[in-house]
């Protein structure tokens, strides 16, 4: 069974380690020209919250 999945989703695990692979060069590349991220939403606090909180 395990052969036969492996099979069937082959495909699918290739572009999904594409685009993982893709990702970490992206993230090396960034760490090294010094890029900062860029954040498309407002800062997340929930986490600033609960530390603060106790």
């Amino acid at each position: 069974m395990g052969e036969e999945t492996a099979r069937r989703y082959a495909r699918r695990w290739w572009v999904s380690s594409s685009r993982e692979y893709g990702a970490c060069v992206k993230a090396a590349l960034d760490l090294l020209s010094g890029r900062n991220p860029v954040h498309l939403g407002r800062r997340e606090t929930s986490i600033d919250d609960a530390l603060r909180d106790g």
